[in-house]
């Protein structure tokens, strides 16, 4: 599934546009890949991995998250690290991750720091 937004419309939604993705997939004999791309949502919900592991989902790439590049002049506290801050940090985040939700549900997770380019620069 792509992009359907997962922080303000009520989960409901997010599983429906799931359906209708597998529902095509299947129609025309295409296997899921198990990786869900939510790269342009306006926020993430925390506890994302309980929905996506019930769905079969083993990863996630993500981008938009506080103090990336895309958000702005929204600075963090003084005395705090930002989101962005945070998964760049290869000590106390980075940014691949096991992305864990309080009851335990869990999938692998990629954050896209550079938003859509990331990986314009391999070669």
């Amino acid at each position: 599934i792509t992009t359907p937004d997962s922080l303000i419309p009520h989960g409901e939604a997010f599983i429906r546009n799931y359906i209708v993705g597998l529902t095509w997939l299947n129609s025309t004999n295409i296997s899921w890949s198990r990786t869900v791309w939510v790269i342009d949502d306006f926020g993430h919900d925390s506890q994302l991995p309980v929905i996506l592991q019930a769905m079969g989902a083993t990863g996630v790439g993500f981008a938009r998250v506080p103090g990336s590049c895309h958000q702005g002049s929204n600075q963090a506290p003084s005395g705090t690290s930002s989101a962005h801050q945070v998964l760049l940090n290869e000590q106390d985040g980075g940014l691949d991750f096991q992305w864990l939700s309080n009851d335990g549900s869990s999938v692998l997770a990629f954050y896209e720091p550079t938003h859509y380019d990331t990986g314009d620069r391999v070669g």
